[in-house]
């Protein structure tokens, strides 16, 4: 269920989630939300799962009516990977940078935070999170502004930051690797954690800022099999995203700035691109 939710205030997105199993958000004003209340309300949103459905609702009260109505959740076909390591590399309530060897020989970068909460001795299955960041922007300066330590997820999760190819995640203009290459290193990450950790494969989501956006939009698109559900804030859409898409629907959150100066609302040419 996608709520186009128009000149509605924090507190009544809260609300919104409160009261609904699963909803899809896109937010067609600005705001003004703080960087933790927009990691809590991602939080909130990657808890829930929805069948697609649009609804346009103006204020608070409406949305919370429509959000009652029942939905199906839509969940990932892979099994369950009930494998853990008593000693995996990093250790419950840290934070490392790994280097990891992709099937293609490439070295590739991320950070990775697992929560305090997993114990490895007796694990419980731990929800994974992807957080990609924006174009040209430090992996290490966007973990630490996406505030997503201020949230219960940074206990009860793993929370993993990817990093891109010179700067550029792919089906931008301006990306450098190919297509398909970061795709297949997102996979490459969940099977690298799935060796040490005992992962919840029914949820494992995915996140992003601006080209990162586009990102989580890329992966939602192309693995529906394996990842529950994307959220995008100020999400650059170059047409590449959509080509080659899986036709299986997933839960999408979008939020979009309607005065973005930067990566428009309405879309139009940006770098060499069309959004």
């Amino acid at each position: 269920m996608i709520f186009r939710l128009e000149n509605v205030l924090p507190q009544s997105v809260k609300k919104i989630f409160s009261t609904s199993g699963a909803v899809a958000l896109l937010t067609a004003s600005s705001l003004g939300i703080s960087n933790a209340e927009s990691a809590e309300t991602l939080r909130q949103f990657f808890e829930r799962t929805a069948t697609p459905q649009v609804t346009t609702v103006a204020d608070s009260n409406a949305a919370a009516d429509a959000s009652a109505q029942p939905s199906k959740p839509a969940e990932p076909t892979i099994e369950d990977d009930h494998g853990s390591n008593p000693n995996p590399p990093v250790a419950s309530g840290d934070t490392q940078s790994i280097t990891l060897t992709t099937k293609d020989g490439t070295q590739r970068r991320y950070i990775m935070h697992v929560g305090a909460n997993y114990n490895p001795d007796k694990p419980n299955p731990i929800p994974v999170l992807f957080s990609f960041h924006g174009w040209d922007q430090s992996v290490d300066s966007f973990m630490e502004s996406s505030a997503y330590q201020n949230t219960r997820a940074w206990n009860d999760a793993i929370v993993i930051y990817p990093e891109a190819l010179d700067g550029a995640w792919e089906a931008a203009p301006y990306a450098t690797g190919r297509p398909g290459k970061d795709l297949a290193f997102v996979e490459d990450i969940i099977a690298d954690v799935d060796n040490d950790y005992l992962i919840d494969r029914h949820r494992v989501y995915a996140s992003g800022f601006s080209n990162g956006g586009g990102m989580a939009a890329v992966v939602g698109c192309h693995l529906p099999d394996k990842f529950a559900a994307f959220a995008s804030v100020s999400g650059a859409y170059y047409q590449q995203v959509n080509v080659g898409c899986s036709e299986r629907p997933i839960p999408a959150m979008i939020v979009h700035n309607v005065d973005d100066p930067v990566v428009h609302y309405k879309g139009g040419p940006r770098n060499g691109g069309q959004l």
